[in-house]
């Protein structure tokens, strides 16, 4: 395997370091395989790339912290070792380069990472594992894990960096190695995130593909995600690729996730915070805990879904809010106190309201809330029936919305509508019903 880092002179110097890390001096062009290209024992600069390869006699080891551009590892054998517990080793934008295709390369001291863009590279059949932490110099750095090889973080609360998985395995050795407490952000675009059967925190989490998944089925850990509010990668995220284990997963705070791939995972869910979660995909679960926040979309909720926690401060709103789509729950639908339902109308379009699908239906006695965004300004059609929530079980629908039992009248435009539990082929829908005028009928 070759790489190639530009054409640069090299330097070579007789000093000698002990058994500190090897390297060559300036960035190699050619063929890393050649020891000709080494410089063993030197002591190296901020501008080098440090070389772990088995043409060196000695175990290279970091016996004190240092900045260096990248590293390079390298080994016949497939097996590598930087040794250093407890010190720290500061790379740049050459990142940190494995060229063995079998193997295990480790790294036992701390990585730091000092430049805003750089990356990990593990090729396919390849395998490095961190027994340090990584960290990166500041919050806006991102680093990228890329190559197809298998890239193992041990050590809890790896801090600052924007990691991106682009085609790599990324696994969890340890519980909680990610710093969920920073203003950062997790993209998955490809590859996997094995959590490994450990309780994993995931800040401002999105991606164009890829799947998170548990390589550990017989424990059930939980995958928390952290969702902040703020502008770009702390803003609106969306996550297209597959959730896909046996894990639970909570979600909390006030940020934004949209999930329109395919999920399907054996735990619970629960989300809580003021943040807004959509689902356009499909995502299926064993149950829902919907606390608090925004929970809409167009897709498919495979679970039963309960809303609302009965007395938080901060009420938890289920909507369909594009006017002829439709939100499908697939379980039974039960809506607590403090939680309401909100349903886009536009007068404007024919059929032109939201409507939430749901296997079983039950509102409370008064409790949950109706709400109706409406656009457009002329009123309904008179006779126009909508269905604002299909209950698709035999079972009847129980309850009623707050201040709106059976028969109750909405204003719409200017046009009365009457409210129905019982509506549908199956008599347990919720509707609006915007009856014709009254018509009198004189009798002489």
């Amino acid at each position: 395997m070759k790489i190639s880092f530009g054409v640069i002179v090299l330097l070579f110097s007789a000093v000698s370091y002990g058994t500190d890390i090897c390297v060559f001096t300036g960035r190699v062009d050619g063929d890393i395989e050649n020891p000709e290209n080494y410089e063993a024992g030197a002591a190296p600069g901020a501008q080098d790339i440090i070389a772990v390869s088995e043409f060196v006699s000695f175990n290279p080891e970091l016996s004190t912290n240092r900045t260096v551009a990248g590293v390079i590892f390298r080994s016949r054998t497939g097996e590598a070792l930087l040794s250093g517990s407890g010190k720290t080793l500061t790379f740049g934008a050459g990142g940190i380069v494995c060229s063995n295709e079998s193997g295990v390369v480790t790294i036992e001291c701390d990585l730091r990472y000092a430049a805003a863009d750089t990356f990990v590279h593990v090729p396919s059949g390849g395998e490095m594992a961190l027994d340090g932490s990584l960290n990166g110099s500041s919050s806006n750095y991102k680093i990228v894990f890329k190559g197809g090889g298998k890239i193992v973080l041990s050590k809890s609360g790896n801090d600052k960096p924007d990691i991106v998985v682009e085609d790599a395995a990324l696994i969890c050795g340890g519980k909680k190695v990610f710093n969920y407490n920073d203003r950062c952000s997790f993209d998955l675009n490809g590859g996997v995130l094995d959590i490994n059967g450990n309780e994993t925190f995931l800040r401002n989490f999105g991606g164009t593909g890829g799947v998170v998944t548990n390589s550990r089925p017989e424990v059930c850990p939980t995958l928390v995600f952290r969702l902040q509010s703020g502008s770009g990668e702390m803003g609106e995220r969306e996550f297209s690729g597959s959730l896909n284990g046996n894990f639970n997963v909570r979600m909390y705070d006030s940020g934004y996730l949209r999930l329109s791939g395919t999920n399907s995972y054996g735990g619970w869910t629960s989300k809580e915070g003021s943040g807004k979660l959509y689902v356009d995909g499909y995502a299926a679960c064993s149950n829902f805990d919907f606390k608090s926040g925004f929970l809409s979309g167009t897709g498919v909720l495979d679970c039963a879904l309960a809303a609302g926690d009965g007395g938080s401060s901060a009420d938890a709103v289920l909507a369909s809010e594009i006017p002829g789509e439709k939100f499908t729950v697939t379980g039974s639908l039960t809506l607590k106190a403090d939680c309401s339902v909100q349903i886009s109308i536009d007068t404007s379009v024919s059929c032109g309201y939201g409507k939430i699908l749901c296997g079983g239906l039950s509102l409370g006695d008064g409790e949950s809330k109706l709400v109706l965004n409406v656009s457009g300004d002329s009123p309904p059609d008179r006779g126009e029936k909508m269905i604002l929530i299909e209950n698709t079980s035999a079972e009847k629908t129980s309850g009623w919305f707050e201040g709106l039992p059976e028969g109750a009248v909405l204003d719409i435009n200017g046009a009365e509508a009457v409210i129905s539990y019982r509506a549908g082929e199956g008599r347990n829908d919720v509707q609006l019903y915007v009856p014709f005028p009254a018509t009198l009928l004189f009798v002489r």
